[in-house]
């Protein structure tokens, strides 16, 4: 992780989260823990971004903000949205990169989906990815509800 910026509510990292098979893949999300619970130690609860965008955008996929040269404070490098169906639960030690910060206006817009999606109430535990056995039955999958067309590439391609 990226000790010189800790993340924080609306910031994009690149962290490993499962995918629709439950298989881990390093790729970029979006923070929607509080920042005091991030502070406090709780496990982060992130929805993960997508480059696979159908032609019709889903209620759930929210545009984000970004830059080919990386000009935009999000980090993101090629259009992209945050599927907010698509959440997952990590630890800060799973952080591999602070790369931006949302804008407040696309973080009420994203916070607004995933309240529409899955209450406040109900937290998203962070996956043991080194004991297979911790995962139950109430963990909550990935889902993401773009179709993945064969060799499409999914990943933002942001590296620095």
């Amino acid at each position: 992780m990226n000790a010189a910026r800790p993340p924080q509510l609306g910031s994009v990292v690149w962290a490993e989260i499962p995918d629709t098979n439950g298989f881990r893949k390093s790729r970029p999300v979006v923070v929607v823990s509080s920042t005091a619970d991030i502070v406090a130690g709780k496990p982060i609860r992130v929805v993960a971004i997508t480059t696979r965008l159908p032609d019709v955008l889903p209620v759930d996929h929210v545009l984000l903000p970004w830059d080919r040269q990386g000009r935009a404070r999000s980090g993101l490098r090629r259009r992209c949205a945050a599927v907010a169906s698509w959440q997952a639960g990590i630890q800060i030690a799973d952080v591999q990169q602070v790369v931006g910060i949302l804008p407040p206006a696309t973080m009420r817009e994203l916070l607004s989906q995933v309240a529409a999606i899955l209450p406040p109430s109900r937290e998203i535990p962070a996956t043991d990815h080194h004991d297979p056995s911790a995962r139950t039955s109430g963990t909550p999958k990935a889902v993401p509800t773009s179709r993945v067309e064969p060799g499409q590439g999914e990943s933002t391609g942001e590296t620095d």
